[in-house]
C-alpha cells in the first residue's frame, strides 16, 4: 500500500514523510484537505492495519488466556479501530457542517490524520521488531506503546500550536471539544472493553 501511495503521487509522499521534521506539507497541500483520494484511502489503509496490528500484537501478549477462544481476532481487531476511526470522522465532518466551519474542522481533520498517519510508519518499525525480532516481549510492547502515546501527544501539541488564535477566542468550546470527541470516545471504548 505504501509502494502504491509513493507510486501514485510521489512528491507528496515524499512531503509526508518529512513531516517527521518539517510541517512544510500542510503548506504544500493546505488547499487539498480532502482525505478522500487514492493516496490517502492507502495511507489510511496502512494506518489502520498497523494500529490494528499494534493493538492484536498487544492482546495476544496480555490477554491472550481471555481471546483464546475468539476465531478471527484480528480481522475483528481491524474492523473495530477501523469502525471507531470512521465514526470519530464523520462525527467531526458532521459537526463541521452544523456549525458552518467546514473549512476549519476539515483544515484540522487533514492534519490530525496526516500526523496519525506518519505515526503509523514508525509503528510499523515496532510491529516488525514485535513480530520478528522480539516475539512475546511484553516490555518492548509497553515501551513502544509509551512512545506511540509520547508522539502522539507531542504531534497534539504542534495541532494546538498552529490553531492557538482560534482556541484563545474560543475557548469554552474548545474544551468541549476535546471533551467530547477527543477524550469521550477513548473513555467508552474503554469502559465497552472492561
Amino acid at each position: 500500500m505504501l509502494a502504491i501511495s509513493k507510486m501514485l503521487r510521489p512528491m507528496k509522499f515524499q512531503e509526508f514523510l518529512q513531516l517527521i521534521v518539517t510541517d512544510k506539507y500542510f503548506f504544500l497541500q493546505g488547499k487539498e484537505t480532502t482525505l478522500f483520494s487514492w493516496f490517502h484511502f492507502f495511507i489510511v489503509a496502512t494506518q489502520v492495519l498497523s494500529f490494528s496490528l499494534f493493538l492484536y500484537l498487544g492482546i495476544e501478549l496480555f490477554f491472550s488466556e481471555i481471546f483464546s477462544e475468539v476465531n478471527l481476532l484480528f480481522p475483528k481487531v481491524v474492523l473495530g479501530y477501523s469502525l471507531f476511526t470512521v465514526i470519530k470522522l464523520l462525527v467531526e465532518k458532521f459537526i463541521g457542517l452544523s456549525f458552518a466551519v467546514e473549512k476549519e474542522i476539515n483544515s484540522y481533520v487533514f492534519q490530525k490524520m496526516s500526523y496519525k498517519n506518519l505515526l503509523a510508519l514508525l509503528l510499523l518499525i515496532g510491529n516488525a521488531l514485535l513480530i520478528y525480532a522480539f516475539p512475546s516481549h511484553q516490555i518492548l510492547w509497553i515501551i513502544f506503546a509509551i512512545l506511540v502515546l509520547i508522539l502522539y501527544l507531542t504531534f497534539w501539541f504542534f495541532i494546538l500550536k498552529s490553531r492557538q488564535k482560534h482556541i484563545a477566542n474560543h475557548l469554552f468550546y474548545f474544551i468541549l471539544y476535546l471533551c467530547a470527541l477527543e477524550i469521550s470516545p477513548y473513555l467508552i471504548l474503554y469502559k465497552i472493553l472492561i
